[in-house]
């Protein structure tokens, strides 16, 4: 099937909740699909760790930890983001990214509609500027 997403990355793409690591399905009708498999979800393509892609028209930096999908998805590795409406779940951390704030355990950071990821850093990106410990993304528009 040509619908995968991040392997050991749970996050909502579009409105469809994507499931991950050892689970294969759909998401285009709302299942999930996954476990290290790179692949295209609708028309977004997909990334893996350690991979480098292309989601819809954003780019996506990876390496177990960011996703962008439409425009408004931060996930990461080992981690839940609902993106759809900017609120952000990461491991074993819930935090709201509406107002800016960045949510971390290991990585995941929104910027309005700017994705931002970093390694094991929090900290704000309301100037839309990532900092990271190890990676560094800045996707201001795209």
């Amino acid at each position: 099937d040509s619908k995968h997403i991040i392997s050991a990355t749970v996050g909502i793409i579009e409105d469809k909740t994507c499931v991950s690591c050892a689970t294969v399905g759909r998401i285009e009708d709302k299942t999930c699909v996954s476990c290290a498999t790179v692949g295209r979800i609708e028309d977004k393509t997909c990334v893996s760790c350690a991979t480098v892609g292309r989601i819809e028209d954003k780019t996506c930096v990876s390496c177990a930890t960011v996703g962008r999908i439409e425009d408004k998805t931060c996930v990461s590795c080992a981690t839940v983001g609902r993106i759809e409406d900017k609120t952000c779940v990461s491991c074993a951390t819930v935090g709201r990214i509406e107002d800016k704030t960045c949510v971390s355990c290991a990585t995941v950071g929104r910027i309005e509609d700017k994705t931002c990821v970093s390694c094991a850093t929090v900290g704000r990106i309301e100037d839309k500027t990532c900092v990271s410990c190890a990676t560094v993304g800045r996707i201001e528009d795209k």
